[in-house]
């Protein structure tokens, strides 16, 4: 399965929004309109796997049906999330880092996030400049 960045970045930005936030308690899965739910728990999974939210891992029985696959749940955002969503919650600054990626030669989600950090720094240096004069 692929890594949607869309979905990543919807997935927290709702986790926020529910304000989901005991790590030993997890939140229902997100439901997202063009996604499945093997989809939705798989991105779940890499966003607990790469340190962004804590997830719960349910694993399904079913006697009808052998090999359930197991699902992930969110829990809370971690500190990196956190700042993930703090770095990339307005749209215009995802679009153009996403947009930078790419034309970079690629779409992982840390470069992803480094460039907007410099797209946003480059904002508030131009709001300091305007300040200035």
């Amino acid at each position: 399965m692929k890594m949607e960045l869309e979905l990543i970045r919807t997935l927290l930005m709702d986790m926020e929004a529910r304000a989901c936030s005991n790590p030993k308690v997890s939140c229902h899965p997100a439901q997202i309109d063009g996604f499945t739910p093997q989809q939705i728990s798989y991105h779940y999974w890499l966003l607990d796997n790469g340190g962004y939210i804590v997830a719960e891992k349910v694993t399904k029985f079913d006697t009808e049906v052998e090999d359930l696959p197991d699902e992930y749940r969110p829990c809370c955002m971690t500190w990196k999330g956190q700042e993930f969503i703090r770095t990339l919650h307005d749209t215009d600054i995802w679009r153009q880092a996403v947009d930078a990626a790419k034309r970079g030669g690629t779409q992982s989600l840390e470069l992803v996030i480094e460039a907007g950090k410099r797209i946003a720094a480059k904002k508030l240096d131009k709001l300091f400049d305007m300040s200035s004069t």
